[in-house]
Parts: structure tokens; C-alpha cells; sequence
């Protein structure tokens, strides 16, 4: 894949995870909101992680 699609998919990713985020940030309960925050948390240990394997894929 090229740079652009590469960086493209990473976009659609995170708009899909931002996405789930905040449809458990509706209307939830304040545990909910501490699980949420806990899923945010992971969702975005793993974006990093995608990115540096987009890095490290471009070496």
C-alpha cells in the first residue's frame, strides 16, 4: 500500500473507534462513563500501535 492509503485507512480507523467511543459516552451511567474512558484508553494504545507498525513498514 502507498503512504496516502496507508495514512487513509488509519483515518477511517480512527473516525470508526471515535465513533464507538462516544456511543457509550451517550447516555451512560457515570461506571459506564469510567468504562468508556477505560475503552478509550485501549482504543487509542491501539491506533499508536498501528501507527508504529505503519513506520516501522515504511523503513
Amino acid at each position: 500500500m502507498s503512504q496516502s492509503s496507508d495514512q487513509q485507512q488509519l483515518d477511517r480507523i480512527e473516525k470508526k473507534l471515535d465513533m464507538i467511543i462516544e456511543h457509550f459516552n451517550i447516555g451512560a451511567s457515570s461506571q459506564a462513563k469510567r468504562s468508556s474512558r477505560e475503552i478509550d484508553d485501549i482504543v487509542r494504545s491501539k491506533i499508536y500501535h498501528l501507527q508504529n507498525r505503519q513506520r516501522r513498514a515504511k523503513k
